[in-house]
């Protein structure tokens, strides 16, 4: 959206980066309740 000018580049990048941190989030709590399944079985 950047490269066509829709939203300005700082905001692009705040964006990302709070998309990445969500992501990793995410991605931790699913690992964690698999963990959790598991150990359960």
């Amino acid at each position: 959206m950047a490269a066509l000018e829709i939203i300005d580049w700082p905001i692009a990048i705040v964006i990302a980066v709070g998309h990445e941190i969500a992501h990793r989030a995410r991605t931790k709590a699913l690992r964690e309740l698999a963990e959790g399944v598991e150990a359960g079985a």
